[in-house]
């Protein structure tokens, strides 16, 4: 195991000469394992992967892309991603990473929002694949000129002398689009420094060593996915094993089986994803897992359940798996991604409180856990490396421990702002800090998180979080796990608000089941909660509206309800879907004649 990468400390100060630095010192030894959707596995090593980006980036030039250009690359987890990423970067471009459409997504509404975010960042080259291709071509209310490439393009490069642009620590690296769970996508400008600065603050806090070997099934295009797992690795130069979500997800048991058969120490994932396992995974199959190598189990990007928590740690502790192993985590695309973490190897931290106090008052009242208003919250650690944290209210005054306001953040990793958006920057950043948006206290000597400000249900001048609801709900019978969300509706005529509930169920439930369900979920959620929810809904699987990483969309889900959508959304159609793809992919050919076709130089041909 080559470990002069951390021993030299080694310092680059763009991301290019970061790729650069760990291709020249551990070659083909260390590297990233693809294991393709049909099991298959290729090695790519760092000395690969910096080839691709120069063949990439010298195409991109070849395409017209000029330095502080923009580059789209809406693939899904794939070789091509790894080469369109550091080859925009090599060429001075800046990239950012959508996600490609699915079955799963209405797809006039997917051209839609992806129209929005190409006119804020008006891309001149777009990446995709050949079946996608036709969509890009046809965005509604997108009519730049611009070069769609896709992988074929990249093949039999000579890029042999091709020089990486000269970038400044302070050049933005890449625009991060926001998951948009309250509100449409926005870019998040991170510079190169500050990238580099959260990807050296993660392995500090994390403690990483040359013997790590990472273990991801999380989206590229997701900030987790993208700096926590791709950019810290080729920073450290540790070994990468890298999969897809559809990967997992249609069999979440293959990412405890990388682990096994690896040796990973280093996994992330969301929420959701330990609770699959919980359900998914069979008693027989652990008989042939060992998850004693796993070192730190991150788990962040949505809400932390201390249920699942416990769920994970006692079933796969049978396989090896430590409760000193799950690291609950906070951060969030505006910081580059990492805020706090908790000290490794220690206890998870768990801090039970009085729910009602807590949404009233705004304090968390500590209370034994067989208390009828119990609330158990998970604790995220503290600031990582040059990092600051605060609480604050709304005059923003600081507030002491136990009190819940605002969590600001302070460091060389916060980001620039929003991409030409400068309202959203201004409340975004103030006095040199970072305004979340997420609700916290500090206790215990770590960061727990409460909610969202914008989330919360005021009724009758009482507060509730939406979470509080969400979980209660969530253990109804045939009510699907972790597909709830609990949002407010105006009531008009008393001139106040009243708390919806909206969950996802099993199929073919007859109309009394249904009823019993609702009935259940009002019951349920007033005892424990004190509200009794005036509304719900109850929705086939996949009707919730997400973000790409999969987060719930509370807001959107708001909105749909109150246009009178939401309970006519389900799972599409999958040959309806298809329809509409081979569609745009007819209109692309029948207009082919009179379409000005885009040439390497960036030029147009004749009609």
């Amino acid at each position: 195991m080559n470990d002069t990468l951390l021993k030299k400390k080694l310092k680059p100060k763009t991301l290019t000469e970061m790729l650069f630095e760990t291709a020249n010192e551990v070659g083909i030894q260390e590297g990233i394992v693809y294991i393709k959707d049909n099991g298959e596995e290729e090695w790519i090593p760092y000395a690969e992967l910096l080839k691709l980006a120069r063949d990439y980036g010298k195409v991109f030039a070849e395409y017209g892309v000029q330095p502080n250009d923009r580059v789209a690359i809406v693939l899904p987890t794939c070789k091509a991603f790894l080469g369109g990423f550091w080859g925009a970067l090599y060429a001075g471009a800046i990239p950012f990473a959508l996600y490609p459409p699915s079955l799963m997504v209405d797809l006039q509404e997917y051209k839609e929002k992806t129209a929005r975010i190409f006119s804020q960042a008006k891309p001149k080259a777009i990446l995709t694949l050949p079946a996608i291709k036709p969509v890009m071509e046809n965005l509604p209310s997108w009519n730049q000129k611009v070069s769609i490439l896709v992988p074929k393009n990249f093949e039999e490069v000579n890029s042999e002398g091709f020089e990486s642009f000269p970038a400044k620590p302070e050049d933005i690296a890449f625009l991060q689009f926001t998951s948009g769970s309250t509100s449409s996508p926005r870019g998040v400008v991170l510079t190169h420094s500050n990238v580099i600065a959260n990807a050296e603050a993660i392995v500090e806090a994390s403690q990483m060593t040359q013997k790590d070997v990472g273990i991801s099934w999380l989206p590229p295009y997701h900030d987790m996915g993208l700096i926590g797992k791709i950019i810290v690795c080729v920073r450290t130069g540790v070994k990468l094993v890298w999969m897809s979500p559809q990967y997992f997800l249609r069999k979440p048991v293959r990412w405890l089986e990388a682990i096994t058969k690896y040796g990973g120490t280093m996994s992330a994932a969301p929420n959701f994803a330990y609770s699959l396992c919980v359900r998914k995974v069979r008693d027989k199959d652990l008989e042939r897992l060992d998850l004693s190598s796993w070192r730190l189990a991150f788990n962040g990007a949505e809400p932390i359940d201390a249920e699942v928590i416990q769920n994970f740690t006692e079933k796969f502790g049978k396989c090896g798996f430590k409760p000193e192993t799950m690291y609950p985590v906070y951060g969030l695309a505006e910081s580059a991604l990492a805020v706090t973490f908790p000290k490794p190897g220690t206890p998870v931290v768990f801090d039970t409180v009085d729910r009602e106090v807590l949404a009233e008052k705004g304090i968390a009242q500590e209370v034994p856990k067989d208390h009828p208003k119990a609330l158990t919250l998970v604790g995220c650690g503290k600031a990582v490396p040059t990092t600051e944290i605060r609480i604050v209210n709304d005059q923003g005054e600081d507030l002491p421990e136990r009190e819940v306001g605002e969590v600001l953040a302070k460091g060389p990793s916060i980001c620039q702002g929003y991409y030409m958006n400068e309202e959203a920057t201004q409340a975004l950043l103030q006095d040199g800090w970072l305004h979340t948006g997420d609700l916290g206290y500090i206790a215990k000597g770590n960061l727990f998180i409460t909610g969202r400000i914008k989330d919360m249900i005021i009724v009758r001048g009482k507060n509730y979080l939406p979470q509080d609801i969400e979980v209660v709900a969530q253990k109804v019978e045939h009510v699907r796990k972790g597909r709830v969300v609990a949002f407010s509706i105006p009531d008009e005529k008393e001139s106040t608000e009243h708390c919806a509930v909206a969950a996802e169920i099993d199929p073919n439930l007859d109309e009394e089941k249904q009823e019993w369900i609702v009935d259940e979920i009002k019951k349920r959620v007033f005892q424990s909660v004190g509200i009794r929810p005036k509304v719900v809904c109850l929705l086939q699987a996949g009707a919730l509206p997400k973000t790409s990483s999969g987060k719930l969309q509370r807001s959107l889900a708001r909105k749909l309800y109150l246009k009178g959508e939401l309970c006519h959304r389900g799972r599409k159609n999958k040959w309806k879907w298809m329809a509409s793809l081979a569609l745009e992919w007819l209109k692309s050919k029948l207009l082919f004649w009179w379409k000005p076709k885009t040439l390497p130089t960036g030029e147009t041909s004749g009609n």
